[in-house]
């Protein structure tokens, strides 16, 4: 039985497998027949000798057949082309040649007895080995196939970009849409490395391919890509060269997507960041959530948070007393200081077992004294799907950080973002 049947599916591999993966693209192109006339549409705009190709249009009457991991088989049309579907875009100057290997194909399109075309599929472009490209003469049943020099490149991205928006638009055939539908979610649990990350609302609100997005919307608005990063347990921040905040997170939580901005968040950045004349009515009004931040650290480990529920009352205090932010030498200096500060109403009290638990049941010794301050922008999950449908989402993510940095700091964000 033929290997691309969607009644007989294909197991020799894993199903993150890359044998698999065109398993699964080229049974979509059998039975789909408008994603098969973008695929070669696609191979025609981005082939370097398109005005050797002939159009979908003047093949339309032509058989087309479909096969995948091929080894006995015979190439006798008039010309043959080398695909290679990877994960970016990128020139190749390689020559597609005969050659005396023994190849087992990816994926092979007959077209007619105008045109073959060899699909090599590798998700990843680092492991692309150009001799891959290149058919056997073995396979090659005559003089008379022009083998074009140029091979195609096609990245993931673009077609799986495409077939979204294919498969949301119900100007087409229901069919069609389902089984890219399928194709999508395969991929996306599969391969979602593959994905364009594009918009937020392809990423089906997937957690792994959100988070891809939010990489990538700060790589676009930082001034450096290497400013990026990724704190494990947070999430993904742009690093910056402030004294009182060097990260400026975008956190996605389970059902919101976050601007989090945590000034005086060791006891160094307090001793930078205080006093701040901030005015919190202009922040509220402008939908931003204002919270105290007050922790205890040890060395570069937080280990007790404190509750305040008084936001002017805390300014005020550090605002005054910022000087007296040392490290507590002692188990008794700690409780004394925590003490202080419960009769200030600065943070409310209650967290006596967790301190024995995280402190005073320990060898720690010079406590950090951590009262920061926490900026925070919410965007709910269909919010972000609308701005990013509209191409506002990065414009919006550059102005909520400037806005907040400037109104805080007093300083510019050139320095940091685009």
């Amino acid at each position: 039985m033929e290997k691309i049947n969607y009644f007989h599916p294909y197991w020799r591999k894993a199903l993150h497998h890359e044998d698999q993966l065109t398993w699964a693209f080229f049974t979509l192109l059998k039975y789909c027949p408008s994603i098969y006339i973008y695929f070669y549409e696609t191979i025609r705009t981005n082939s370097q000798v398109a005005y050797r190709l002939p159009s979908s249009a003047e093949l339309i009457s032509k058989n087309v057949d479909f096969k995948t991991q091929v080894r006995s088989v015979q190439f006798e049309t008039s010309k043959l082309l080398s695909v290679l579907l990877t994960n970016e875009n990128f020139l190749s100057n390689a020559e597609v040649v005969e050659s005396d290997r023994t190849a087992i194909y990816d994926g092979v399109v007959t077209i007619g007895e105008e045109l073959t075309i060899i699909v090599e599929t590798k998700p990843r472009v680092d492991r692309v080995w150009e001799e891959q490209l290149n058919p056997s003469k073995f396979n090659i049943s005559g003089q008379e196939t022009d083998v074009i020099e140029k091979p195609c490149i096609i990245a993931w991205k673009d077609l799986i970009l495409w077939l979204n928006q294919f498969t949301i638009s119900d100007r087409n055939n229901y069919s069609e849409r389902l089984l890219g539908a399928d194709f999508l979610s395969y991929v996306n649990e599969q391969f979602p490395e593959l994905n364009p990350f594009d918009r937020f609302d392809l990423c089906r609100r997937s957690r792994p391919l959100m988070q891809k997005r939010v990489e990538k919307l700060l790589k676009n608005i930082a001034l450096d890509a290497d400013l990026v990063k990724y704190h494990h347990g947070w999430g993904y921040y742009i690093e910056t060269p402030y004294a009182s905040i060097r990260k400026l997170g975008l956190i996605l939580y389970v059902d919101r997507l976050e601007v989090s901005l945590y000034f005086g968040d060791t006891q160094s950045q307090a001793k930078a960041f205080y006093p701040k004349n901030i005015d919190v009515n202009s922040f509220q009004s402008a939908g931003w959530d204002i919270r105290p931040n007050f922790h205890l650290a040890y060395m570069t480990s937080n280990k007790v948070w404190f509750e305040s529920d008084d936001l002017e009352r805390y300014l005020t205090y550090w605002n005054s007393n910022a000087h007296t932010l040392h490290q507590l030498p002692s188990h008794d200096s700690v409780k004394h200081f925590l003490s202080n500060l419960v009769k200030e109403g600065i943070i409310l009290s209650g967290k006596e077992e967790v301190m024995q638990s995280a402190i005073y049941d320990t060898n720690m010794q010079g406590i950090n004294v951590c009262p920061g301050l926490c900026f925070l922008y919410q965007y709910g999950f269909q919010a972000l799907e609308n701005l990013d449908r509209d191409s506002k989402m990065e414009e919006s993510i550059k102005e909520k950080i400037t806005y907040c940095v400037k109104n805080v700091l007093n300083i510019s964000v050139k320095d940091i973002l685009t």
